[in-house]
């Protein structure tokens, strides 16, 4: 039935603080990287055609971690299916091989300590996007190391995250009111200059950054602590970088900073954008 409510779970692979799930497209299985981030689904050139992927005609042009324009081709999908509900008929963006093995590989490099080059690889197939993630609930267990994906919905919701670009989380930012970006597949916390009221002890430093754009570096500043408080739970996050400028990808000049998923180590929560709330836990 349409309005019948389902509750399914889905084992995931964790990379520090990134989280893999398993997602078959037009049956096949892959590894997919949970990425609020991400406008839309993307997935790895190869994998696209072993799937039998339909090639579009339109060009996809986004920006990532780095600030450079990039071009990605898009195809259609029958279907995208996640433990046991089914998405059909989806537009995809389409990965080069080489790019995704890059900047994943730099991802399972920073986590794991391993060199980008190690022939012990951990391998992404796509990324499943903020298109597929902001039309359902989704309740990680940090213990067990599963996500419970369910079309319900909170009666008593925290009514704390938007949408604007990227997803944004009222949250505050040492104590102070503030609104940020959250992206679940940067690997940190960013802030943008518009939160320099609200941090003290900022120390000059060179950041480097990988993205699906390309790499970038550039003169920062660091904040020795910073505390984030969503709803009631306090988390306090070290050596986060702050840019004298607005951040890649946001408009808002107002918005406090990029959410990474450092936000989320060790921390069981729950991501429902139908209700509009997020809760860590």
């Amino acid at each position: 039935m349409e309005n019948e409510i389902f509750r399914y779970c889905c084992i995931t692979q964790d990379i520090g603080n990134l989280r893999l799930i398993s997602v078959s497209i037009n049956g096949l299985q892959g590894m997919f990287l949970f990425d609020t981030g991400a406008q839309i689904t993307c997935i790895r050139d190869s994998f696209f055609h072993n799937a039998s992927g339909r090639l579009s005609e339109v060009t996809l042009k986004g920006g990532g971690s780095s600030g450079n324009a990039a071009l990605f081709e898009t195809g259609e999908l029958d279907s995208i299916s996640i433990a046991g509900f089914t998405e059909r008929n989806v537009t995809v963006g389409i990965i080069p091989d080489e790019t995704m093995d890059y900047v994943f590989g730099a991802v399972v490099a920073f986590f794991l300590d391993r060199p980008n080059n190690s022939q012990d690889k951990i391998q992404a197939d796509g990324i499943l996007g903020w298109d597929v993630i902001s039309a359902y609930r989704w309740e990680y267990d940090c213990d067990q190391k599963k996500i419970v994906i369910s079309n319900e919905r909170s009666y008593d919701s925290a009514l704390n995250l938007s949408w604007d670009v990227f997803p944004i989380i009222d949250v505050k930012l040492n104590g102070t009111k503030a609104k940020m970006a959250f992206d679940s597949g940067h690997t940190e916390t960013i802030l943008a200059p518009s939160a320099k009221d609200a941090v003290m002890d900022l120390n000059p430093v060179t950041d480097n950054t990988v993205g699906f754009d390309g790499e970038s570096g550039e003169n920062a500043y660091c904040a020795k602590e910073v505390m984030i408080e969503i709803t009631c739970e306090k988390i306090v996050l070290h050596d986060v970088v702050m840019y004298d400028r607005q951040l890649h990808g946001i408009s808002n000049y107002k918005i406090a900073g990029l959410l990474g998923a450092d936000l989320l180590e060790g921390k069981s929560w729950i991501i429902d954008f139908p209700s509009g709330e997020v809760r860590i836990i």
